[in-house]
């Protein structure tokens, strides 16, 4: 990309629109956030989110929220009283397509603030994921729960029809506590088998050894505090600190019925836990995940079901036996680069089938040179990487992009600029995105979603952790 002689930092001029403040996002210096008003204009190196290169121009958003105009600054007219604000480089706003939604009081300022303008959440309550729909100012698409398998029942000795399973159920076995009213009929008819963290549970006045290591799902109760979903054995997330809804199912019945409750929650693609790698076992998560892969049967029932109500299903699938597992059920994304040594047949297999891998390379930098070189491989192959950090709901990394995880996405073959489009237009067509904004492209028509930093990210890209203007639609936030 060519660089243009542009200011060291961002100056606003021109500023003789009276335009309403907003309160401050973040600790230290506040920053101001404005309604668009009559319109700004963003002046500074342009990449479009697609081209090769960039020019020297401006970016007039027009009070609706739209880009009014986009083009060399000679060619360009601005109107009378319109804020401008010079920078450096401009370009779209990050979708990140890999998070877990925070439980915070003022969701997605922080991000947008930070550059960020969709996040894709593979893995929270449906009611935080709603939470987030309605209260935050970027884009937010999610699966709701994870889907994961089921230990096998098996009749214990001398107790016939109670449930046991295998020596790695991490549920105790104990007497099923049923809240009053609720018949064991009902509990069979039940779809799927819910759980949350027991923080989760806590705040909402459950307690877990109450129910006998049962617990209830925390989204979809009803007025009886039951789920449509069902009740079930407590499947506990690798990390007891982050209450991340889980859902097990035990047959393809359940899968199928599953399915049908999450389309009406009203998620916009499903994530299945196919399977971690044996390299796995120490991620920093507290050791190796107690989710319990899904069965080929149930597998291929989730996406079937999912497919036919027009919803995508994204994979967790960190080892080649899991990527082998889902590429054969059909899903259509991996939710992760594989941390296990793809060999060229199952690279060639992920790229036959067209299936989009997402990056969250920095998630798995302690796991040594095989993520990396995965996406090497698979960007050699023309798979498609799409940029996600797999940031967690606990601060378990700043909101906002991530220059480490663009670095690594640019070290993998992809380039800077490469890694750039990955973030932005690639991003944007991720599963449960495609088709709705932001688009990833700053183009005469589109929603607003740029973003003017005070360095080009080509040369620097922890100018992404100081943006100087961000303008998502009507909402107008500068440093």
């Amino acid at each position: 990309m060519r660089r243009g002689n542009a200011p060291s930092g961002c100056l606003s001029v021109l500023a003789v629109v009276p335009l309403r403040a907003a309160r401050g996002l973040a600790v230290g210096r506040a920053p101001t956030h404005y309604e668009v008003g009559r319109g700004v204009g963003l002046r500074g190196r342009i990449w479009n989110g697609i081209a090769d290169s960039s020019f020297d121009g401006v970016v007039v958003v027009g009070v609706d929220g739209r880009v009014a105009a986009v083009g060399p600054r000679d060619q360009v007219a601005l109107p009378d009283g319109l804020r401008v604000i010079d920078c450096v480089w401009i370009g779209p706003g990050v979708i990140d397509a890999h998070v877990h939604l925070p439980a915070t009081a003022t969701p997605g300022y922080d991000e947008l603030r930070a550059g960020l303008v969709a996040v894709r959440d593979l893995g929270s309550p449906i009611e935080r994921l709603v939470h987030w729909r309605f209260a935050a100012p970027i884009m937010v698409a999610g699966t709701g729960p994870r889907v994961v398998g089921a230990p096998e029942r098996k009749p214990r000795p001398g107790l016939s029809g109670e449930p046991d399973g295998p020596a790695h159920d991490i549920a105790a076995h104990r007497p099923e506590v049923l809240p009053r009213g609720v018949s064991a009929a009902g509990r069979r008819g039940a779809a799927g088998r819910i759980a949350t963290s027991r923080h989760a549970l806590g705040r909402h006045g459950l307690n877990h050894h109450a129910l006998g290591g049962y617990a209830l799902s925390l989204h979809g109760l009803g007025r009886h505090g039951l789920s449509r979903h069902g009740l079930g054995r407590k499947a506990q997330s690798w990390n007891v600190h982050r209450d991340d809804a889980v859902v097990a199912v035990e047959s393809p019945a359940a899968a199928r019925g599953l399915v049908a409750g999450l389309v009406a929650d009203g998620v916009d693609l499903i994530k299945v836990y196919v399977g971690d790698a044996a390299t796995a076992a120490d991620t920093g998560r507290g050791g190796r995940s107690d989710w319990l892969p899904l069965r080929q049967a149930e597998l291929a029932v989730m996406v079937e079901a999912a497919h036919a109500a027009g919803l995508p299903v994204t994979a967790h699938a960190l080892s080649v036996a899991a990527v082998e597992m889902a590429l054969r059920a059909g899903v259509d994304e991996l939710a992760h680069v594989p941390v296990e040594p793809l060999p060229p047949r199952i690279v060639d297999r992920i790229a036959a089938a067209g299936v989009p891998v997402i990056s969250t390379l920095q998630s798995h930098a302690g796991l040594g040179p095989a993520p990396g070189r995965n996406a090497a491989l698979l960007h050699r192959a023309g798979v498609a990487l799409v940029y996600g950090t797999d940031a967690g709901g606990m601060g378990s990394r700043p909101p906002g992009v991530d220059p480490r995880e663009l670095d690594r996405l640019a070290y993998a073959g992809l380039g800077r600029l490469g890694a750039l489009r990955a973030a932005t237009s690639a991003a944007a067509r991720a599963a449960g995105l495609d088709g709705r904004r932001p688009s990833g492209r700053i183009e005469v028509g589109a929603h607003a979603a740029v973003v003017g930093l005070p360095m080009d990210p080509l040369v620097e890209p922890a100018a992404w952790r100081h943006p100087t203007v961000v303008v998502n639609g009507q909402r107008v936030i500068t440093s």
